[in-house]
């Protein structure tokens, strides 16, 4: 049964008991030319699982970023607690750059090895958030370059 929505004094009070963090990546990266139209970013995070079945998940996701100008700058992408908490300890993080559809560049916590975890494992797409796509967007935004509008070409 559904209850009335009554206020509660002194603000939200999450239903949450276990209040799980969310796992945040930052990627540092400089660009040297003038300007960069587009700049695609694949995030990885490989979990070790306490399901035999699947021992190793590996999650994905990925964002393409325009109009960079030249110098320094930060990426962030996140995981939600829910796959923290489902899918158990991080074993490691993986970034790849690709620029006009071919790969420049790469960086992980594992080393070369992240590419045996593309070669054994089918990734969870989508799993790997923008802070768009979380409760964070609104956080520092002029910080980060400017988001690929959806549909745009």
């Amino acid at each position: 049964p559904l209850r009335p929505p009554y206020y509660m004094p002194g603000g939200y009070q999450s239903l949450n008991p276990k209040k799980l963090d969310w796992m945040q990546l930052d990627v540092r990266y400089e660009t040297m030319p003038e300007w960069v139209d587009e700049l695609t970013m694949t995030f990885y995070v490989l979990m070790k699982t306490t399901d035999q079945k699947e021992p190793f998940a590996l999650l994905k996701g990925k964002a393409t970023f325009v109009h960079i100008a030249k110098g320094t700058h930060v990426a962030i992408a996140y995981v939600a607690p829910q796959l923290l908490h489902r899918y158990g300890k991080v074993e490691g993080a993986a970034v790849e750059f690709e620029f006009q559809g071919r790969p420049v560049a790469s960086d992980s916590t594992a080393g070369e090895t992240y590419k045996k975890w593309l070669q054994q494992l089918s990734p969870k797409e989508n799993h790997v958030l923008q802070p768009a796509e979380t409760p964070f967007a609104p956080l520092d935004w002029d910080s980060f370059e400017m988001l690929k509008p959806k549909g745009a070409q």
